[in-house]
Parts: C-alpha cells; sequence; structure tokens
C-alpha cells in the first residue's frame, strides 16, 4: 500500500496537470469570449490557488470512480485538440502555401521561410502527440493499477505480461514524441530572451544545443530499446504468465531520462551562464550579438546606409552665425540626459523621493512671442 498510494496519486495528478494544460491553451485562443462572463470565470480559474484547487479536485475524482472519469476526461482532452488544431486553420493554409524567403539563417542553416510556415505546425503536431500519448500512457497504467479493487484492498497483484506489452508499446511511442519534441526545441533556441540580446547566445549555442540534441537521441534510443523489449515480451508471453509487481526495465529508462533530462536541460546551463558567460559577457557574446545586429538592419531594410565620418573643421564665423539665425535660435538649451543625472546626483533624496523622468519644452521669452 505504501507504493501503491503515492504512485496512483501521481498519476491522477499527472491526468490532472494535462486536462488543465490543454484548458489553459485552449482559452488563450478564446478570443471572441475576451469581454464576457465565462472569460472571466476561466481567467479566475487561470489563478495559481483555482488551479490546485482544480486540480486536487480532479484527483479525488478519478480516485472515486477511474473508469468513468478517465473516459470523460478523455474525451473533454479530444475535443481541446480538435479546437486547438481547428484554431489554427491559417498556420496549415500557410504551410501547404509556403514560398521560399531566399535567405538562410546562420546557426541550422535552414531558409527563413522553415520559421515561420513549418515550425509552427510541427509544433503543434509535437504538442498533440505529447498530450495524447502522455494522457493514454498515464490513463492505462492507472486502469491496470486500480483494477481488481486493489487500492480498497491495499494490494496490487502485479503487471501480466499483456499489460507489460501494453505498456512498454505506449512509453516507446512516448519516448519517440519527446524525442521530436527535444529536436523541434533545437530550432526554438533562435526565440531564446534568456541572453543579452535576442536570439541565440553563448550558453544556447553551445551547451543547450548539444544537450536538446543528445537529449532527442537518447529518447529515440529508450523508445526503442523499450520496442525490442515489446518483442522479448510477446515471446515471453506464450510461455510465462508470471505477473510482476512493476515493470523495473520501463521505469528504469524512463527514471534515468528524466534525471537525466533535469540536470542537463536546466541545471547545466544556468551553470554555464553563471560561472563562465557572465564573467566575461561581452566576449562570449560578441559574435551573437553582431548576428543580432546584422539580421536585425536587414529585417528592417537598414543594410544598405551608407555611413559617413562627419569631421568637423572648426570654422565657425560670426558672419555664419548671423545667416543661421533661425537654426541658432532652435538649438536646445537643455539635454534631457545629462539634466536627469545631474538632478539625481545634486537634488535626490532617495529615501524620500527619486526623479523619473526630465522633459524638454519651448518657454515665451519675452512678449515679443520668442
Amino acid at each position: 500500500m505504501r507504493f501503491l498510494l503515492p504512485v496512483v496519486l501521481g498519476l491522477s495528478t499527472l491526468v490532472g496537470l494535462i486536462l488543465i494544460y490543454y484548458c489553459q491553451e485552449t482559452l488563450n485562443f478564446w478570443h471572441f469570449l475576451e469581454k464576457s462572463l465565462l472569460s472571466s470565470f476561466y481567467s479566475k480559474l487561470g489563478t495559481q490557488n483555482s488551479a490546485l484547487v482544480l486540480l486536487l479536485g480532479l484527483t479525488i475524482l478519478i480516485l472515486s470512480n477511474y473508469q468513468f472519469w478517465l473516459n470523460a476526461i478523455a474525451l473533454l482532452i479530444s475535443l481541446l485538440f480538435g479546437f486547438l488544431l481547428s484554431a489554427r486553420w491559417d498556420k496549415f493554409l500557410q504551410y501547404f502555401h509556403h514560398v521560399s524567403f531566399q535567405q538562410t539563417e546562420p546557426l541550422f542553416h535552414k531558409d527563413i521561410n522553415f520559421y515561420v510556415f513549418s515550425l509552427p505546425i510541427w509544433d503543434l503536431l509535437a504538442s498533440w502527440l505529447l498530450g495524447l500519448l502522455l494522457y493514454s500512457t498515464a490513463s492505462i497504467a492507472l486502469i491496470y493499477l486500480l483494477s481488481g479493487n486493489s487500492l480498497s484492498e491495499g494490494r496490487f497483484k502485479g503487471f501480466s505480461v499483456s499489460q507489460r506489452l501494453h505498456l512498454n508499446a505506449l512509453t516507446s511511442l512516448l519516448m519517440l514524441a519527446i524525442a521530436f519534441h527535444y529536436y523541434l526545441q533545437r530550432y526554438h533556441l533562435l526565440y531564446s530572451t534568456d541572453s543579452v540580446n535576442y536570439g541565440a547566445s553563448y550558453t544556447a549555442v553551445e551547451i543547450q544545443l548539444p544537450i536538446y540534441t543528445w537529449l532527442s537521441f537518447l529518447a529515440l534510443a529508450i523508445a526503442v530499446y523499450l520496442l525490442l523489449r515489446v518483442i522479448v515480451l510477446s515471446k515471453a508471453k506464450k510461455t510465462s504468465f508470471t505477473s510482476v509487481p512493476y515493470p523495473r526495465q520501463l521505469i528504469y529508462a524512463v527514471g534515468i531520462y528524466v534525471i537525466v533530462a533535469a540536470i542537463s536541460g536546466k541545471i547545466l546551463p544556468s551553470a554555464v551562464q553563471r560561472f563562465i558567460v557572465q564573467p566575461n559577457e561581452l566576449a562570449r557574446e560578441r559574435p551573437y550579438i553582431q548576428r543580432t545586429i546584422e539580421h536585425t538592419r536587414q529585417a528592417f531594410n537598414l543594410n544598405q546606409i551608407e555611413a559617413q565620418t562627419f569631421d568637423p573643421k572648426g570654422e565657425l564665423t560670426a558672419a555664419i552665425l548671423q545667416e543661421n539665425d533661425q537654426t541658432i535660435r532652435n538649438i536646445r538649451l537643455w539635454d534631457t540626459r545629462p539634466l536627469l543625472e545631474t538632478n539625481r546626483q545634486l537634488q535626490q533624496i532617495r529615501p524620500y523621493y527619486k526623479f523619473s523622468g526630465a522633459d524638454i519644452d519651448r518657454y515665451t521669452l519675452n512678449y515679443e512671442g520668442e
């Protein structure tokens, strides 16, 4: 019972989290209800406290009658999937009628049209597969664990060979979806905002890109391993019907992957950014800042500007000043930045007040309107 109850609670919570996540994703596209009372009700559900209450309620409902509520949640998630896909009909239209930009980005050397037309569709497919397979695996595991009144009796009889076959096959497909997800995450590094500039930074290119690549290959390897386990178990099914308390190879493979993904995906990039990049940030980030500047200028069609150096000769005379009297009178007496800095240094008393800004304006000096 001490092992069965935490596992059942964890899987029930996971099912509830999947439902809440896709409800939130759906609400983000429900634009026509933004000002209605229904939208206000749903926005309250989006708060952390309400989400925790909803998650607790879903967990209790699943434990009380898992067969009914797992089917109901499956139906609701199916409807949410349908809405999320139909709400992005324009993305599909663009994908099937994409055109080339005749220009590639410098990291993956892909045409820009991939990020505008193809990547959103692949992201949709990855999200759909992850949600579908994660819910299927969690709900099937719950059904097997709760069958035979195991929770009320406080004892689980074990997984049969056919049940292990089913779980291994589902988890193999889930790991394929995870591999696909991490493979796509490599391209999302170009949208990173974690560095001094927008886009791929030193940490993203040197650390996160190899990590996402290896996590993708590791998930693929685990998927193949589990598929081989299915083949082995299918042969053992004919000769052995021994139940096991838990699928050992499945738990070890998935557990190792979760630990590796958590350490390498979050902790390692943060450590590199803190201890390697920040002490010498300008030198580390210089080539990526140059890329950002270059492509920003290109995006706004500013890369054709001709730069010329202005070299003042210092030959200003009284006659030139008289000829340009209107220009001289239009020169500002103050500059906003030094004025604000001076006021802050000389007059600001920090515990009591501060100057948030300074403005320049025109004032009439005499009755002639100057």
